[in-house]
Order: C-alpha cells, then sequence, then structure tokens
C-alpha cells in the first residue's frame, strides 16, 4: 500500500513538473534592446516611438535613445515614428546579446548626402522594399499607393518633390483598388469592396486622413462627367442619345447649363449638332 502511493504521488510530481516546463516554453518571452541615433550626427534621439507591428505593444527611447521592448514570438516588425523624422522599419528574427543601433534620417536633408562608412549600425527599412500600385499628384507633392513587401501590408505614402516622406498612413479598408483624381484635385481612395474615401493631407499628424465615405459607384456618377474648372464654368461631359452621342458643355453661375459640342453616331456616321 506505501509503495503504490508512493507511485502516485511520484507520477503526480512528474505530471506537474512537465506541466510547468510546457508553460514555460510556450510563454517564453523575448527581449529586445536597441538604440536610436540620428544617421547624420549619430547623436541619440529621444522620444522615439517604438511599436511592434500588428500588435497594441509599444515603448519610446529614453534621453541616451536607449529602448526595449518584449516579443511574444519571432520574426516580428518594429515601426520607428518620430517627429522630424522618416518613418522607420525593422524585422527582428533574432534576440542579439548587444543592443542595436538604430539610424534614423531627418526630414532635413536627403540621404544622398550622408556618408557613413561605420558597419555597426542597423539602418531601419528605408522604403526600398515596396511596390508602387498607382500614385496621383497631391498639389505639389506625389501621393503613393504602395504595397510595402517586409510588412505584407498596402499603405499611402506623400511624398515631396525633393523624396521626402510627409505623411504615412494605412488604409481604411483594404484590398485597394486605386487612386482617383476628380476635377477639384480632390483624391479619392478606392478599395476593391467598392468604398471610396477622400484623402487629406493631415499635417499635424502627418498622416492622410480618409473622409466621407461613399461607394465607388456614387463618386464615379456624380464626379467623373466633370471635367474641369476655369474662371468660375465647370465643363463636363456626358453620354446623349441613348449613349450613342456624347455631349461637351459646362455649368455657369446664373447661366446654369449650356452645351458646347454634341456628337452622335447613328450606324457609324457621325452628325455634328
Amino acid at each position: 500500500m506505501i509503495n503504490k502511493i508512493s507511485f502516485s504521488g511520484y507520477k503526480a510530481i512528474l505530471i506537474i513538473f512537465f506541466l510547468f516546463i510546457r508553460i514555460a516554453l510556450f510563454s517564453q518571452i523575448f527581449l529586445f534592446q536597441g538604440i536610436v541615433k540620428d544617421e547624420r550626427t549619430l547623436e541619440p534621439i529621444p522620444d522615439v516611438n517604438i511599436t511592434v507591428f500588428r500588435t497594441t505593444r509599444g515603448t519610446s527611447s529614453d534621453y541616451s535613445g536607449r529602448f526595449s521592448i518584449n516579443f511574444d514570438t519571432l520574426p516580428a516588425a518594429l515601426i520607428f515614428t518620430c517627429l522630424g523624422y522618416g518613418n522607420g522599419y525593422y524585422k527582428v528574427t533574432e534576440i542579439p546579446k548587444n543592443p542595436v543601433e538604430f539610424l534614423l534620417n531627418s526630414k532635413s536633408y536627403t540621404l544622398k548626402e550622408i556618408n557613413i562608412t561605420a558597419s555597426n549600425y542597423s539602418f531601419v527599412f528605408r522604403d526600398k522594399d515596396y511596390s508602387v500600385l498607382h500614385y496621383e499628384l497631391m498639389g505639389d507633392n506625389i501621393l503613393l499607393l504602395v504595397y510595402r513587401t517586409l510588412l505584407k501590408q498596402s499603405q499611402l505614402v506623400l511624398l515631396n518633390r525633393s523624396g521626402d516622406t510627409l505623411a504615412v498612413s494605412p488604409l481604411p479598408e483594404v484590398p485597394p483598388s486605386g487612386l482617383f483624381k476628380d476635377f477639384l484635385s480632390n483624391i479619392h481612395y478606392f478599395s476593391a469592396s467598392d468604398a471610396s474615401y477622400q484623402c487629406s493631407h493631415n499635417k499635424a499628424s502627418e498622416c492622410i486622413d480618409f473622409l466621407y465615405k461613399t461607394t465607388v459607384d456614387s463618386v464615379k456618377k456624380f464626379i467623373k462627367p466633370f471635367l474641369f474648372k476655369i474662371e468660375g464654368r465647370l465643363y463636363f461631359q456626358e453620354s446623349i442619345a441613348n449613349k450613342f452621342g456624347t455631349a461637351i458643355g459646362y455649368y455657369e453661375k446664373g447661366t446654369g447649363k449650356k452645351y458646347m459640342r454634341q456628337v452622335v453616331n447613328y450606324h457609324h456616321q457621325r452628325w455634328w449638332l
């Protein structure tokens, strides 16, 4: 009887022991440490926001540019954001013994002017690994609809003519379909699910705001017939004669709608009206 009880107790201890080992293995935490510095001056950058992609986990660098952050699984991607600097991306595949030194580039200079020969720095992702799906001119800037290979994510990126990043924003709905610029130079983002959002540059938060959600069909139906606006006249092009013809004209305050030219094609013959 004593031997049976002892054996049963031994089995229970083993089960509890292996259970704790299994829990410890599955709840392993990876501690990653780094230092963020200015790429031009190599001075530490405080108050850099560092977040783990697709999680709510994040931290910020201290006065010496140092930070530490935990991962539940590897690989993982870090996103660096800081006022006055371009956004950075870095993929973590392993935990090094020593803190990793990251270099962020300021928006006030171009990378072509920099010459760094040190080899112990890890350059954050500089928008090299992406595909441009579509683009439109937004004032004096360029709005890109891109797909980032590293993050496997589509985004809108606003660049100035010098190539400096002004804003980066995730899309409100995916997958993307494209961009559409209307007659008033407003840019609309179209998703593949028939959603349409007007894009606006928010300079304060350095992002793209998505306004006035509607459908792609409604935008095309209401806006696409209009061509451009010149000196108070809003020019348009519309189908007539059961879509066998087209008409070009304009709207003007006080005079209303006027046609400039109408073309109808009956049996492959054109009649100018």
